[in-house]
């Protein structure tokens, strides 16, 4: 079987899907460029592999010969993003050629601090009243990714519940486990508004309980307000902003953190979540952010109402109120991380696609 994958950019998270996917099949990733400059400055730098081929700034001729020339067990993988150019070839294509078709998509961000994606859902709900009928199936990110699809139209037996994923760190990348009563709490990401990183300060500057520090990893055009923000809630030596650092040092950083926290107003799917997780460090995320599926309100993490600071905080204040995580918590965690590692989710890829054509069991993401 072939697997063509189309994307925008050479996606480091959807990496290790296609290379556990590449030891049984044929895997073909089509990319418009090989990475975005914003993932290029927070450290993600261009990875080739042997059992994927790579294809790169394709001509729609040669878009269309991978379809026309294939054959009929050939599986291609589009999403409804406006700036992925091959993907809408593939789509235009299905409208006068039948083949194989899957949807891979995040949430549509769009809210009351994301105004200018609003073009965006419009445009997606466009294209799904064109398409609906000519796509065989829907990998959709997270809970809310799910249930947009579904209000899009989409059956709901044909919407899959999907997830990116990272390369586990070799145990030498974490340095050794910190001894301390201090709670070390890790933020990692761009520095925008709809990271919603003032609420975190906010919640923060709330919890009664002294013995906490945040690392701020990332830069942006917020920085200088919420550096302001944090002097003005009198929390300002108790955070450290570091700015951008590669994705080696981050993933150290955070698998010496005792908890990160991911306050986003939406975040599609949020792959930080992975790399705390595999890390054995317990994550507090937004449940706006995709990645708040993979937290089961104990030791792998808790959720709070997207914006709501109070809510954020009385979580804090209950993690800050017991001591950080232990080695043997953290190990069980990590184990837990299997579940949404390469492996795993290539093989449940594999289920859903003997699912849509070949009448098989509908199967559970690893996950759950």
């Amino acid at each position: 079987m072939r697997l063509f994958f189309y994307q925008t950019y050479q996606n480091m998270h959807f990496l290790p899907i296609l290379e556990a996917l590449a030891l049984k099949h044929e895997v073909i990733w089509c990319v418009d460029r090989q990475i975005d400059a914003e993932r290029a400055c927070m450290g993600f730098v261009f990875h080739t592999t042997e059992r994927v081929k790579l294809q790169s700034a394709l001509s729609q001729e040669e878009i269309e010969k991978n379809v026309l020339d294939g054959h009929c067990d050939d599986v291609h993988f589009a999403n409804f993003t406006r700036h992925n150019r091959s993907a809408a070839i593939i789509r235009r294509l299905r409208r006068r050629v039948s083949f194989k078709l899957g949807i891979v998509s995040e949430a549509i961000p769009f809210g009351k601090k994301s105004w200018l994606s609003w073009p965006w859902f419009f445009y997606t709900k466009g294209q799904v009243r064109l398409y609906r009928q000519k796509i065989d199936f829907v990998l959709a990110m997270g809970e809310l990714g799910r249930q947009q699809f579904c209000k899009l139209g989409f059956p709901l037996q044909k919407v899959f519940p999907f997830c990116y994923t990272v390369q586990p760190a070799p145990a030498s990348a974490y340095p050794s486990p910190r001894i301390s009563d201090v709670h070390e709490v890790v933020f990692c990401g761009s520095l925008r508004t709809w990271k919603n990183i003032d609420i975190l300060l906010m919640a923060l500057s709330k919890v009664r309980n002294p013995h906490w520090q945040l690392r701020v990893l990332g830069d942006g055009p917020e920085r200088v307000r919420l550096e302001a923000l944090a002097h003005n809630l009198k929390i300002e030596q108790k955070i450290r902003w570091q700015g951008f650092v590669s994705n080696e040092v981050a993933r150290s950083l955070i698998g010496n953190a005792d908890l990160l926290v991911l306050p986003s107003q939406i975040e599609g799917w949020g792959a930080v979540v992975s790399e705390a997780l595999m890390a054995g460090t317990p994550v507090v995320a937004s449940d706006r952010c995709g990645s708040s599926v993979l937290l089961d309100g104990d030791s792998r993490g808790m959720t709070f109402r997207s914006g709501d600071a109070n809510d954020l905080a009385s979580i804090l204040e209950k993690r800050f109120n017991n001591k950080p995580p232990t080695v043997c918590e953290r190990a069980t965690i990590q184990a837990w991380s299997r579940r949404i590692q390469g492996p795993a989710i290539g093989q449940y890829l594999e289920q859903v696609i003997k699912c849509v054509y070949h009448g098989k069991p509908r199967p559970a993401p690893p996950w759950q």
